[in-house]
């Protein structure tokens, strides 16, 4: 296929541009032309008899001044930002990608040629087919009680045997059946993907003899990535792609991508200059207004400009690309508040997100404005924690449940008002930005992190596989440890630490907000205390597809959810209208919390809880019939001992039936309003009206 291309490149400081063409099979450049400036700051011409798959970068030529940003160095070959394919890799034993080196205390041009030692642009002439089976419209995501599913390509489905072993751990995999109906089973609604679009493995570690497995260190905000494309097929990456979206769409899933756009891979000054770098270091990244250095919220060595009109052009139109050529149906953004950035006499300051240039054109965006859209709320800054404060179009990852939740487990008695609040839907946090429940993305556990089994199971981290001498991750990383030293049995411990994590699911499903669940936490996936797993990419980070209890749990949890969904609207509980001393009324009261002699809890109990145990009723109206109620009855025992718990009185009410317990002891027991139920250590019962 051969065509005539229009090469474009916006570099607005730059003096001029050369596009420069490549030896398909030696790469080696075979020709260069000289780009013609058709505006302010862009350079173009139209090339005759460009071949499908053509190689190609650029040479950009501008003024060298490190100490005001300006880092144009002709020598080095630069990639299209907007290319959709790339061919080759960065040869980590070759220095030749680095723009500068520091020679006498100052930052001077490398002037050795970097071809060969970069990736290069591949030109695409074929179109992606017409996008299909769109789920329905994405406006009204946040009133949906499904589950998120947060995957990665690779490690959810590479051990999945009901698939073609060639098909295992690729997009194709996405889009088969057995994963579809997992997610299904589930109740699965949105499939939250970890990284896709093109990435690098850093130099270090590739050093190190390691791969970046999670992704989170992108070049190609435009080009899915070649890993995950199933080598057999006859369809392309892009193809592939599409038609695992198709498949979900089909079974009523939505998927939301995991995008970085608060960072390249491109690193500090000593990284590899790949393109943003080169083209315009000042458009595109936060820069130091005294060194020219990078600013580094994102922990990575640098950190893209989100305030700047050349950054979000690329970043929208990326993410238009993914939504109208591939029917992706929403973005989570990595570190989103790295992205909400302003200027201040020069220097980048936090802003809130509301009136952030990038969140601001999102939400003048007529594309990408009603497409699910979810923020990491922090970055690696101690000024980037801005949870709560994004725009009514966005959700919001919520450290603070997975945190209190993790406490209260791990039976901290400070902890109990902290849990009860977040079940409830973290009304503390969103309800005075005028939000509601629906913008809480609730989890314990997610990709970055201990596991939901090394939760229970690991005291602390242990990441010496990852080459850094167990200094990466969190040192910090709350868990609900069983220790061995209880007194009972090793089987016994075991069963208390299973037991554990089936009442953190529970806990996550029978909360107000939207659930996330990790992958393989339903059949308990253990990185053997791994909580900063980036880069391992073996059965550690491979889901087994074992069924175990926990997988049987966690799918009648999440059906129960379902058929409950009238009591997870996502609206505030209104505050109990009677009195403490009178039975609970479900047709006048939402939500009460009462102690384990089944006392209502009163205010000032809350940070040091005399109970051992929580006991939480709620009532929701049901809409069609405003006389009528379900009653719902969470009782958590957080605790290290059985503890005998009295059901709450309830009004209209003579009994309530075990639905759901932790513990796998109680079955389907009849408890009348005033008994008393042995509640098993680590356990969370669900009684039902």
């Amino acid at each position: 296929m051969v065509g005539s291309l229009e090469f474009k490149l916006e570099a607005p400081s730059a003096e001029s541009v050369q596009l420069c063409f490549f030896d398909t099979c030696d790469k080696v450049e075979t020709d260069r032309v000289e780009l013609d400036r058709v505006g302010p700051g862009a350079f173009a011409s139209c090339i005759e008899g460009v071949a499908h798959g053509q190689l190609y970068g650029f040479r950009v030529s501008g003024p060298w001044d490190p100490a005001n940003g300006y880092l144009y160095n002709p020598s080095k070959v630069l990639l299209d930002p907007y290319s959709r394919s790339f061919s080759g890799d960065l040869d980590c034993k070759d220095t030749r990608w680095q723009t500068g080196v520091v020679q006498d205390g100052k930052f001077v041009k490398d002037t050795r040629d970097s071809q060969g030692s970069v990736p290069l642009s591949q030109v695409v002439l074929s179109k992606a087919n017409q996008v299909r089976n769109r789920p329905q419209d994405p406006k009204s995501w946040m009133d949906k009680t499904g589950l998120i599913y947060e995957a990665h390509v690779k490690g959810a489905t590479k051990l999945l045997e009901a698939v073609d072993e060639d098909v295992r751990g690729t997009y194709l995999a996405l889009g088969s059946q057995p994963f579809v109906e997992h997610l299904q089973a589930l109740k699965v609604d949105i499939l939250e993907l970890m990284p896709i679009q093109e990435f690098l493995d850093e130099p270090a570690l590739r050093r190190r003899g390691r791969r970046n497995f999670w992704g989170y260190n992108t070049f190609g905000f435009f080009a899915p990535t070649e890993r995950y494309r199933a080598k057999n097929s006859e369809l392309n990456t892009t193809e592939q792609l599409e038609f695992a979206i198709s498949k979900l769409h089909e079974a009523g899933i939505s998927v939301v991508l995991d995008v970085v756009y608060n960072h390249s891979a491109e690193g500090g000054r000593d990284g590899p200059t790949l393109a943003f770098r080169g083209i315009d270091n000042r458009g595109y990244y936060l820069l130091d207004g005294m060194s020219g250095d990078y600013v580094n919220w994102s922990g990575t060595g640098n950190t893209f400009d989100a305030s700047s009109s050349l950054f979000i052009r690329l970043a929208l139109d990326s993410m238009r690309y993914f939504v109208d050529a591939l029917g992706v149906d929403g973005f989570r953004l990595d570190l989103g508040a790295a992205l909400s950035v302003g200027v201040i006499d020069g220097s980048p300051v936090h802003v809130a997100p509301k009136y952030a240039p990038f969140y601001l054109a999102i939400q003048q965006d007529p594309v990408l404005r009603n497409r699910v859209l979810i923020a990491e709320p922090w970055d690696a800054t101690m000024e980037g924690q801005l949870l709560g404060q994004f725009p009514p179009s966005v959700a919001e990852w919520n450290g603070v449940y997975r945190d209190d939740i993790r406490r209260f487990w791990a039976f901290d008695r400070h902890a109990f008002g902290g849990f009860a609040t977040r079940v409830c839907g973290s009304e503390d946090i969103f309800r005075v930005s005028g939000r509601d429940p629906g913008h809480s993305i609730n989890f314990v556990s997610c990709h970055d992190g201990f596991t939901l089994y090394d939760l229970t199971h690991y005291r602390e981290k242990n990441n010496y596989e990852n080459g850094e001498d167990n200094r990466d991750g969190s040192v910090f990383e709350l868990n609900c440890y069983v220790p061995n030293d209880l007194g009972i049995s090793a089987a016994e411990v075991e069963t208390l630490r299973m037991r554990l994590s089936r009442s953190l699911i529970a806990t996550l499903l029978f909360s107000l907000g939207r659930p996330m669940l990790s992958y393989g936490d339903e059949f308990d996936r253990s990185q053997e205390g791994n909580n900063n797993a980036y880069c391992v990419d073996s059965y550690k980070t491979w889901c087994s597809w074992k069924p175990s209890d926990t997988t049987e749990f966690a799918t009648r949890s999440a059906r129960l959810r379902d058929e409950l969904s009238d009591l997870f609207l996502p609206s505030f509980l209104a505050p109990r209208r009677s009195s403490p001393e009178d039975p609970f009324d479900p047709c006048r009261d939402e939500i009460e919390f009462y102690k384990e002699d089944g006392n209502v809890f009163m205010e000032d109990e809350w940070s040091s809880s005399p109970s051992r145990t929580l006991t939480i009723v709620r009532s929701r109206k049901i809409r069609e019939e405003p006389t009528d109620s379900s009653v719902l009855v969470l009782i958590a025992n957080p605790s290290f001992e059985t503890v005998p718990v009295k059901v709450p009185c309830v009004d209209h009410l003579d009994s309530l039936e075990v639905v759901l317990d932790s513990s796998l002891k109680l079955g389907e027991t009849c408890y009348k309003v005033g008994d008393v139920v042995d509640v098993p250590a680590k356990a969370l019962l669900v009684l039902l009206a």
